[in-house]
C-alpha cells in the first residue's frame, strides 16, 4: 500500500466531493477505520515511484483516492504497466477524458491517465 494511501485513510478524509451518497461515503470510511489498524503491522508501505519488489515499481496514479498506485513492471528488457483500477472500463484507455464519478481526486486523474494510457495526445 502506498505511504499517501495509507495517510489518506488514516486521516478520516472529507469525502463531501465524492459523487456517491452519504451512505456509501460513511461505509467507506467505517471499512477503512475498521479494516487498516488491525493489519498496519503487516503492511511495507511504499513510497512514490518505489521498487516494492524486484522488478516491479509502485507509480503514482492517484484519481479513485490520493495515493492509489499503478504498477510498472519490467522483466527481461520489456515493461508493463498495471493501471490497476485506474482504468475502470476499456474505452477509458481510448477516451481518457471521460472521467469516472467515483473519484477523490478528479483534477488530477486526465493528467496521470494521459501518462498510462499509450492513446495519450
Amino acid at each position: 500500500m502506498s505511504r499517501v494511501e495509507w495517510d489518506f485513510w488514516a486521516s478520516k478524509p472529507d469525502l463531501s466531493s465524492l459523487n456517491c451518497g452519504d451512505h456509501l461515503k460513511q461505509l467507506l470510511l467505517q471499512y477503512a477505520s475498521d479494516m487498516l489498524p488491525p493489519i498496519r503491522r503487516r503492511l511495507d508501505l511504499a513510497g512514490d515511484e518505489e521498487e516494492v519488489a524486484p522488478g516491479i515499481r509502485a507509480v503514482p496514479a492517484p484519481g479513485h483516492t490520493p495515493g492509489h498506485v499503478a504498477l510498472e513492471i519490467r522483466s527481461q528488457g520489456q515493461m508493463l504497466t498495471d493501471a490497476v483500477d485506474t482504468l475502470l472500463h476499456p474505452i477509458l484507455i481510448e477516451r481518457i477524458d471521460w472521467l469516472f464519478q467515483f473519484l477523490v481526486v478528479q483534477a488530477r486523474n486526465l493528467g496521470i491517465l494521459c501518462n498510462l494510457s499509450p492513446y495519450s495526445p
